[in-house]
């Protein structure tokens, strides 16, 4: 029975991946070792919210590495079909007729494609 082909990363996915791996792994080190040796006890008001705050740091890199870890590969888009057509909105409030007239001229000459 023959495996499936599975397709390998960018060069560039591996840099972020392996990134990633060594940011999580030096970040986890660093909260418990801040956990661990230098949490003061007699100050506990200040060091515990500094700690909580690298803890905060280290999520929101937990949740950098997922994003980046695997990107969506997007197709092109298709081109737009040459029966584009586009809505115009003109307010128009206690302005004098000339300005409004003018404006209905301009909007009536807009084509597409703008060449």
């Amino acid at each position: 029975m023959k495996r499936a082909a599975h397709p390998r990363a960018e060069p560039r996915e591996w840099i972020s991946r392996v990134a990633g791996i060594v940011a999580l792994i030096v970040g986890v080190d660093y909260v418990a070792w801040r956990f661990a040796v230098t949490l003061n006890p007699a100050a506990m008001w200040l060091s515990l919210p500094v700690w909580l705050a690298e803890l905060y740091g280290l999520l929101s890199t937990v949740l950098f590495t997922f994003i980046v870890w695997g990107p969506m590969k997007r197709r092109l888009a298709a081109p737009p079909s040459r029966r584009l057509s586009a809505d115009i909105f003109v307010p128009t409030y206690d302005e004098p007729l000339w300005i409004v007239r003018r404006t209905l001229l301009g909007a009536r000459a807009v084509r597409y494609p703008h060449t």
